[in-house]
């Protein structure tokens, strides 16, 4: 999906302290900030929040087979603050409030009797406790989700069109990032997670900018449980830095059939300075067990951009 757009990035917002970043590109746009004291205490606040105005698939397997007469169009929009509170020195509660909204509609090839979802409106609440040592950093977290106006969907008979309005998730992770020499940085990440009352538009999913596994496009993989491990180097030579990437995943995805199945993804990527003083960053992923639209095992992620500092 190509699109431009600026980008703005400010350290010291107002002269606050906060640290905001933005990015408009007509058809996507995505926007962070935080703040390290609220009034002076030792809370902490931050967020994010993205929104895509175009409209992509949304793909619907079973038993590892695409079922295009089900499968929809999507347009979601995410909304997440939370505040921090240190414990200790190494140790932080978090409370956040998500907003998860997809629009939904119908695709030239939907059956005309798979009812199609009401748009997702979700409110969250979550609670993490997160922690450092040694370099390491962790965190544990659970949430609660409803959603508002949510109605029964799909063919009737189907396994997966049980109406829940709401649902739980929670899970671990674990990371470290470290530097072999000056030039050369690697990051390990280990994750679990799971959840109750989930369903086809509430699972967990691999995606383009969050929850990443290389060389999996978006909503391929949708999972209520299980673990992810996510590899990288780093490596800069000169003004050039070239990344790998090396993932794996061990999850359960009801679409593919019972049990944990693995799915195993490696990638490259580089970036480095362009014409016009401009800096290009080339990526591209490989999903070993990824299915194509045309059904053939094997799926290919490219992603280019562009940015011109001002």
């Amino acid at each position: 999906m190509p699109f431009a757009g600026l980008s703005y990035v400010d350290f010291d917002l107002f002269g606050t302290g906060t640290q905001f970043s933005g990015f408009y590109g007509g058809s996507y746009g995505q926007l962070a900030f935080s703040a390290p004291s609220v009034r002076g205490t030792r809370w902490q606040i931050a967020g994010r929040a993205f929104g895509i105005a175009s409209s992509y698939n949304d793909r619907a397997f079973e038993h590892g087979l695409e079922q295009y007469d089900r499968g929809i169009r999507q347009r979601p929009a995410q909304v997440a603050v939370w505040t921090l509170r240190p414990l200790s020195s190494r140790t932080a509660l978090r409370l956040e409030y998500d907003w998860d909204y997809n629009r939904y509609a119908r695709a030239d090839v939907t059956a005309p009797e798979f009812r199609i979802p009401h748009s997702q409106n979700a409110h969250a609440m979550k609670i993490g406790l997160d922690g450092q040592r040694a370099g390491w950093q962790g965190s544990v977290w659970g949430s609660h989700a409803h959603r508002v106006g949510w109605r029964e969907w799909g063919v009737p008979g189907d396994d997966d069109r049980a109406l829940h309005n709401d649902y739980q998730r929670f899970g671990a992770s674990l990371l470290r990032s470290g530097a072999i020499s000056p030039s050369v940085t690697t990051r390990v990440e280990g994750a679990v997670m799971g959840g109750r009352h989930l369903d086809r538009f509430s699972r967990y999913t691999f995606g383009t900018f969050d929850n990443r596994l290389h060389g999996y496009p978006s909503a391929l993989v949708r999972y209520d449980h299980g673990g992810v491990l996510r590899t990288a180097a780093a490596w800069t030579i000169g003004v050039v830095r070239l990344d790998g990437f090396g993932d794996a995943a061990f999850v359960h995805d009801p679409a593919f059939g019972p049990g944990l199945r693995h799915y195993a993804g490696a990638g490259a990527a580089m970036e480095a300075p362009g014409p016009f003083r401009t800096l290009l960053s080339l990526e591209w992923g490989y999903g070993f067990q990824g299915i194509d639209t045309n059904g053939r095992r094997g799926t290919h992620v490219f992603r280019l951009s562009g940015y011109k500092v001002f």
